[in-house]
């Protein structure tokens, strides 16, 4: 997540305008697959659910647009941004 990293409320926020952009573009539903560096994924599951950090793999639901994140330990953490 970088220098700054985002508060959780604005990176769902983010996340929220994403889902509502997709939604008007097309008509169906969507689903969007991200895949992960080790320490942005451990840093947003971290904010969502503490408990389970050891998962691979989490999806969430925002305005109906499925957002599924993926652990890629094969991403160079500090070639992220």
């Amino acid at each position: 997540m970088g220098e700054n990293p985002k508060s959780f409320n604005q990176h769902l926020g983010e996340l929220a305008e994403l889902a509502d952009k997709v939604q008007n573009l097309y008509k169906g539903k969507a689903t969007i697959v991200l895949e992960l560096s080790t320490l942005e994924f451990a840093t947003f599951k971290g904010l969502l659910d503490p408990s389970n950090l050891n998962e691979q793999e989490f999806k969430i639901d925002i305005s109906g647009t499925e957002f599924i994140y993926l652990l890629d330990a094969s991403l160079n953490d500090d070639t992220t941004s």
